[in-house]
């Protein structure tokens, strides 16, 4: 019941986040997300949504840093939900 309920929230609350500019294909990739992580309990919800935040701001950090992208052009998120997700899921299994 758990991983429903961790798809369910996850998706949610990135359903919020694209209104405020996140992809769709992020949005669809969350439940997925939330049910792995759901599996193993709600503190890997919520670690694994933050590994993904992090990395996901340091990446676009160093992009603006290097002058690779400016502030208003996209950086693609679903790799670092996936690369803050899995090894989470990993170190808890």
């Amino acid at each position: 019941m758990t991983r429903l309920a961790a798809a369910a929230a996850l998706g949610a609350a990135y359903l919020v986040l694209a209104f405020a500019g996140m992809g769709m294909g992020d949005v669809k990739l969350a439940p997925a997300v939330g049910a792995l992580l759901g599996w193993h309990s709600w503190r890997a919800v919520a670690l694994g949504t933050f590994a993904g935040f992090v990395l996901g701001a340091v990446f676009a950090v160093a992009l603006l840093a290097a002058g690779r992208v400016s502030r208003k052009q996209q950086v693609a998120y679903g790799p670092f939900i996936l690369l803050g997700a899995l090894p989470v899921s990993l170190w808890l299994a």
